[in-house]
């Protein structure tokens, strides 16, 4: 899922410090885009080379380009600038993180803009095809509770005998993954299995896909 962030950036003298605003963005979410728009409130051009960069460093999130320019900015106008955001299965669902982008010229810093986001999580049960696929010894299976659920992830043969059973209890809302370790398997076709029961009750989620071991 991809969110468009669009924020206005009003470049004063001395160096200053916008009001935040709250975005929501769900965790494991790639190709997400702020949209800056640096404002020239005075008459008079910007000096030289305007560049807008993201400062600081964030669990779970990184952000594209490492800086952005504009070549001139006039009195009285408006220029934009983009930035491309990647947030992680890892971050903690509900918490937040602020982004900081420094805008500087050549006479020193023009303002800063701090953006609080907030994590929202899964909005669907989902089993994801396992990585790497196919693969040896080891891949990862990924899967989304949209709620706090019993979870149930096992392993079978190609002729349906139970292989080994991966999860098997209790799991909170949000993005999980579990390691599957074939050292003691031979190569071929395996099948993998989930079905996850809200603990609030509902309806079930059951989910079945293939993976390949070669070694």
């Amino acid at each position: 899922m991809k969110n468009v962030l669009e924020l206005v950036l009003l470049v004063l003298l001395p160096a200053f410090v916008l009001a935040q605003v709250v975005y929501r963005v769900p965790a494991d979410s790639k190709g997400n885009t702020i949209i800056l728009t640096i404002a020239n409130e005075s008459a008079t051009a910007s000096a030289g080379l305007v560049t807008v960069s993201p400062v600081g460093t964030h669990v779970g999130v990184s952000i594209a380009p490492e800086y952005a320019t504009i070549k001139h900015l006039a009195g009285n106008a408006a220029n934009e600038v983009s930035f491309s955001f990647d947030v992680g299965r890892e971050v903690k669902l509900d918490s937040r993180d602020t982004l900081h982008f420094e805008v500087a010229n050549k006479t020193g810093n023009l303002g800063l803009k701090s953006i609080i986001l907030s994590f929202s999580g899964p909005q669907n049960y989902s089993l994801q095809q396992n990585f790497p696929n196919p693969f040896n010894p080891a891949t990862t299976i990924y899967y989304d509770l949209p709620a706090d659920s019993w979870v149930s992830i096992t392993v079978y043969d190609i002729v349906g005998r139970e292989v080994t059973k991966l999860v098997d209890g209790t799991d909170e809302i949000g993005y999980h993954a579990v390691k599957f370790d074939t050292r003691n398997l031979a190569s071929g076709a395996y099948f993998y299995r989930m079905v996850a029961q809200p603990v609030s009750g509902g309806k079930t989620f059951v989910s079945l896909k293939k993976l390949l071991v070669l070694k």
